[in-house]
């Protein structure tokens, strides 16, 4: 009797730390908020605020102006910054839906130079189930400043074999866009030196991958972008970090 109370009281407590584990890390929990709101690229995109730490990391997530805003210009900013004693970062989602076409992200900063610890994620995200129906674009080496790999294209969920596809990015200048086309069938993935759009035939490609398996149809899909701490951990260099997205655009198809 007394050792299956035991057994019991264990149980019932690996599932609480695993319920707290799983909380900590959903980066859309109860303990997250959109309360401002920016207009980017045409679209109005909510900024995402953490009362706590929360994932991914988790981290905080700060919606200051100082953390994100956007300039004169159009330009966004996401910016990892130190706040009121700790390290605060970035996150923005657009509060339309998107179905399937050619999503493109042009990115102003040297990815190839990232801190070590530091995240930049492009990406679709459903809250509908079916691994939220998330396709990556993400630049990291994940800690591992000897890592020579430092970007990703991904399918969730990214721990299957074939669902995600690492290489290394060099950068010809500050300026690359990093595209994902969602079709019925399949997911193609690119990245290009320079600014670039549809049917743009002058541009130089840095990497090209296929995902040749079919997914879900989209379901309240909306964008998201975040510049974040890998496991929480500061940056490597102790210094704030700051990435521009000139532009953001979706073409149905």
């Amino acid at each position: 009797m007394i050792r299956s109370r035991i057994i019991q009281h264990s149980v019932r407590w690996i599932i609480i730390c695993l319920m707290a584990m799983v909380w900590a890390c959903n980066p859309y929990s109860k303990v997250t908020s959109f309360d401002r709101t920016i207009e980017f690229s045409g679209i109005k995109w909510k900024v995402k605020k953490g009362s706590e730490r929360v994932g991914p990391g988790p981290n905080w997530f700060s919606n200051s102006p100082d953390n994100v805003w956007v300039d004169e210009y159009g330009n966004l900013h996401l910016k990892i910054r130190w706040e009121d004693d700790r390290w605060t970062c970035a996150e923005v989602v657009t509060k339309d839906y998107f179905a399937y076409g050619k999503y493109y992200f042009q990115i102003i900063g040297q990815l190839d130079e990232l801190d070590p610890s530091v995240v930049l994620g492009l990406f679709t995200w459903s809250d509908k189930g079916d691994n939220n129906r998330e396709v990556d674009i993400e630049f990291s080496t994940w800690g591992n400043s000897a890592d020579r790999s430092n970007a990703q294209y991904v399918v969730q969920p990214a721990h299957i074999r074939g669902n995600r596809y690492r290489f290394p990015i060099r950068q010809e200048g500050s300026y690359t866009t990093h595209q994902f086309s969602w079709y019925p069938d399949f997911v193609n993935f690119y990245s290009y030196h320079g600014h670039v759009l549809a049917n743009d035939q002058v541009a130089t490609p840095i990497k090209f991958w296929v995902y040749p398996k079919k997914l879900r149809k989209p379901r309240k899909v909306n964008i998201r972008i975040n510049l974040w701490l890998y496991k929480g951990n500061p940056p490597v260099g102790e210094e704030e970090v700051e990435i521009i997205i000139k532009k953001f655009h979706h073409e149905a198809i």
